[in-house]
């Protein structure tokens, strides 16, 4: 499932799933928490399937990513 596609399922969990293989699949967790300055535990509780990561933690790893994340109206 592409990741656009997760923001639309109603379980936040399935987005947190998709992000969390994107940082993997860019590198992993220890770097892409040491790019953003934070702990590498505290990324993976913060991606994990109860996790509640902050919006600026989220705009940081789509950044660092290259993902631009967009709104419209439906």
């Amino acid at each position: 499932m592409l990741l656009a596609e997760c923001l639309y399922d109603d379980l936040p969990g399935t987005f947190l799933y998709a992000l969390r293989n994107a940082v993997m699949a860019k590198g992993g967790m220890a770097k892409m928490a040491r790019t953003l300055g934070l702990n590498r535990a505290g990324l993976y509780q913060a991606l994990s399937n109860d996790g509640n990561p902050s919006f600026v933690t989220v705009q940081g790893i789509l950044a660092e990513l290259g993902i631009k994340l967009g709104l419209s109206k439906k």
